[in-house]
């Protein structure tokens, strides 16, 4: 005898497909991929199976209850939904990276925005959407990291990318952050 298999609203919980990114998150092209339909999807929506994390991404519920109470999860949760759809390669950097390593920065964030990188010449989405800020540069391998259970920029590139496109004050608080923190030591920036 097999085991029980939740259906809900006559749509199997198991046909969301595994997803290795952070909370099960997965875009509606990938449910798509694995055989779901669009009314299966937004009856898993509506069953709170998944919960959308973005327009046309979704994550699963018992995984966002689990990350959104960790430290700057709600901030992982975002930035692992924004590469979603950016695409391979990309990063959280600039300000979401550094609330992400817990960074103290100068002033705040607009609410629900996320900043990204991508490589160069990358696959992916050229164009940004709503909600996400979309930087393309090299990113060598050196300043790739994974924190929280999201790729990011390494603390002394996220230091070195908030000095360069923010306000001398800013770029002062976020560089004495990291240094008070350990995060990062004055070497470290030369190779940033």
């Amino acid at each position: 005898m097999s085991a029980p298999v939740a259906i809900l609203d006559g749509v199997d919980a198991d046909l969301v497909p595994d997803s290795s990114r952070l909370a099960g998150i997965v875009t509606v092209s990938e449910l798509l991929a694995a055989g779901l339909s669009r009314p299966q999807v937004r009856s898993l929506a509506r069953q709170r199976v998944l919960l959308p994390q973005g327009r046309g991404v979704y994550a699963r519920a018992a995984l966002v209850a689990e990350v959104a109470h960790r430290p700057a999860g709600e901030q992982a949760l975002q930035v692992a939904a924004a590469l979603a759809v950016v695409g391979p390669g990309a990063v959280g950097s600039h300000r979401s990276a550094a609330l992400i390593h817990g960074l103290e920065l100068l002033g705040s964030q607009q609410a629900g925005t996320v900043t990204v990188t991508r490589p160069l010449g990358g696959s992916g989405s050229n164009t940004a959407r709503p909600g996400i800020c979309l930087h393309a540069c090299a990113l060598p391998a050196g300043h790739v990291t994974v924190r929280r259970g999201v790729p990011v920029t390494s603390v002394a590139r996220t230091v070195v990318d908030l000095a360069r496109t923010s306000s001398f004050r800013a770029g002062v608080v976020v560089t004495d952050s990291a240094l008070r923190a350990g995060q990062v030591s004055k070497p470290d920036f030369m190779r940033s």
